[in-house]
């Protein structure tokens, strides 16, 4: 005697509307998170589809987002969500730097390697540029250093500095106060050390 669909449909149902439930749950949670977020830093909240949080961080706009629609999205509530702050003055405008999975794959056409010398960095990070001395000299020990940290971020997708500006974006549910903190103090320990 088989296991039939009738055996198993009120476990998949029960299963859905478990799923159904956290989905809600963990939106409602990253919603007020961030707008708990948003008000701390005297940013504003927009709810979306998809929803964000905007803002100055001296004189730079912030912004904090989901990636909108995506294969992740939906149940579960798993989806990208980034970060970014610029623009960022005194770099380099053709410095792209990032965390080596994301660089090694977004060549650029007439972009060359940077390599700096400082073996850490160089192994974890992609950098490119047009003008290569210029990029050296910009990427000093503290800057090669501010950067590594970023690039270095557990979990991201897509770190580092891209059109002068910084960027961290992951694939994960980010809906507690602290990893948001975390984040955007990373993002502006980096600024600082780049010169701003």
């Amino acid at each position: 005697m088989g296991v039939t669909l009738a055996d198993v449909l009120p476990y998949l149902i029960a299963l859905l509307v478990v799923g159904a439930i956290v989905t809600i749950v963990l939106r409602r949670r990253r919603r007020n998170t961030w707008k708990t977020f948003a008000r701390k830093y005297g940013f504003s909240f927009k709810p979306g589809p998809p929803a964000c949080v905007e803002g100055q961080v001296q004189g730079r706009d912030f912004r904090l987002y989901t990636g909108g629609t995506s294969s992740d999205t939906g149940f579960l509530g798993v989806e990208v969500v980034g970060m970014s702050l610029a623009p960022l003055s005194g770099v380099p405008e053709d410095l792209e730097v990032l965390n080596a999975a994301a660089g090694r794959a977004a060549e650029r056409p007439g972009y060359q390697a940077v390599k700096t010398g400082d073996a850490a960095f160089d192994d974890e990070a992609a950098a490119l540029a047009l003008d290569l001395g210029r990029a050296n000299h910009f990427l000093s020990a503290r800057r090669r250093a501010a950067l590594l940290e970023l690039v270095s971020f557990p979990g991201a997708l897509l770190a580092g500095l891209r059109d002068r500006q910084l960027l961290l974006t992951e694939r994960r549910i980010v809906s507690d106060l602290d990893s948001l903190e975390k984040r955007f103090h990373l993002l502006l320990r980096v600024m600082r050390e780049l010169g701003e």
